[in-house]
């Protein structure tokens, strides 16, 4: 039989078709230019099985298709039907999609939608994007566990050890990055990671990940987790034999490039759910670009690393939660009320007159004088003692964050109004 005919152009060169074609015919099923295909489970298992870019599924009924893992890159999938679809961990870099493509109820946890353009259909915000106790995308997932060195690029991989990469890819252990790169998360300790979000931080842990006693029973005897510990203790046993080797490298380069694709997804989405009316959605996508663009800045130069330090994290997202968590200014104001009036109490810093007369200061007075003093409302019967210089100092300072803070709090309240 001949190989399908069909080629593309990718950006390490020129990408043919594995398969061969159909009887009679130029190209294989997949990229045959027919509409309205209905493939059947024997087909949907070879799209994920091979990696096959350009497929043409215009049209295509794939509703509920198990489609995780699936190399979608250069697809056409206008007016594709794939409601309640299962995409988790697909490739849809670059895909051609249109406003009656039907993703309503599908799952894509953890797909690569580094410039794709699935925000085109409105049936999107019916879809499962984000695991929702993170909100993070894969291309910034990845980045966090190569810093930490629990990434393992496949393609290095294959060329230590083909026969386990193949397995970890037969298994589905893999996720898509930037321009469709492989990589397999794993840690040492807790093995191959099937919910990576889970693993970068301790708090980002949920209730699912604790498993009922019986249902690890029951997974102790089932093949696939004797296969899964079967594969971990082999990539133990390699990374200790050839850990630079395969490790994704966490250059500034490769964590940029996640990065910034990272920022592309969320800023993409973002846009997508504020003309959707899920202004909720769109603050945690809100949140999530800045977060990233944070880490990238820290990625490049001291001054760029300087800017990330001081003003994205301490003042975007710590004082403010990056515009979305009012709350904080609020806080973050009452506190420094309380600590400068026992900063006043502690120096003796305020001379209290009543009648033209020195009185001694109570707590109160303390308190009075921190609140009028942030506020900069400042009033005569209580002053700085200007015996010293410290209370002048300390004046000084909380005028400053006074309004620094009252500023960043109507920052946030008109962010969440505007939204």
């Amino acid at each position: 039989m001949p190989k399908c005919k069909f080629k593309t152009e990718i950006y390490d060169g020129i990408w043919e078709c594995p398969l061969e074609a159909l009887p009679v015919e130029e190209y294989c099923y997949w990229h045959k230019p027919k509409d309205r295909k209905r493939p059947s489970e024997d087909q949907i298992k070879e799209l994920r099985e091979h990696k096959l870019l350009g497929v043409y599924l215009k049209l295509a009924y794939l509703g509920w298709a198990h489609l995780e893992n699936a190399d979608l890159r250069l697809a056409n999938l206008k007016n594709a039907y794939l409601e309640g679809a299962n995409l988790e961990n697909a490739n849809f870099y670059s895909v051609s999609i249109n406003s009656r493509t039907n993703f309503a109820g599908a799952r894509l946890h953890y797909a690569n939608l580094h410039r794709s353009y699935i925000d085109q259909t409105p049936t999107l915000r019916d879809a499962e994007l984000f695991n929702k106790d993170t909100w993070m995308e894969i291309n910034e997932i990845v980045a966090e566990l190569a810093k930490k060195r629990k990434a393992i690029n496949l393609e290095k991989l294959r060329e230590v050890h083909e026969g386990l990469a193949r397995n970890l890819e037969s298994e589905g252990y893999f996720y898509y990055v930037e321009h469709g790169i492989k990589v397999v998360l794993f840690d040492p300790k807790e093995g191959l990671l099937g919910e990576p979000d889970r693993f970068i931080q301790w708090k980002f842990r949920t209730k699912q990940a604790l498993a009922p006693e019986e249902i690890l029973k029951d997974e102790e005897n089932s093949e696939r987790l004797k296969k899964k510990r079967e594969l971990e203790n082999q990539l133990r046993e390699l990374l200790k034999e050839h850990g630079e080797e395969i490790l994704y490298e966490s250059t500034p380069e490769n964590l940029q490039r996640l990065y910034e694709a990272s920022y592309e997804v969320y800023n993409k989405i973002y846009y997508f759910y504020i003309q959707n009316g899920k202004l909720e959605e769109a603050l945690q996508m809100h949140y999530r670009r800045n977060e990233v663009r944070r880490k990238l800045r820290l990625t490049k130069g001291w001054r760029s690393k300087i800017r990330a330090y001081l003003y994205d994290w301490l003042v975007l997202k710590v004082l403010t939660g990056y515009g979305i968590k009012p709350e904080r200014p609020l806080i973050f104001s009452l506190f420094t009320i309380l600590v400068f009036a026992f900063l006043f109490r502690l120096t003796k810093g305020i001379v209290k007159v009543v009648d033209g007369k020195p009185v001694p200061a109570d707590w109160m007075d303390y308190l009075y004088h921190s609140v009028i003093t942030f506020t900069s409302l400042g009033y005569a019967n209580i002053q700085p003692n200007l015996t010293s210089h410290v209370p002048q100092v300390l004046v000084s300072i909380e005028s400053f964050l006074g309004l620094l803070l009252t500023s960043l709090f109507l920052y946030t309240v008109t962010f969440r109004i505007s939204r």
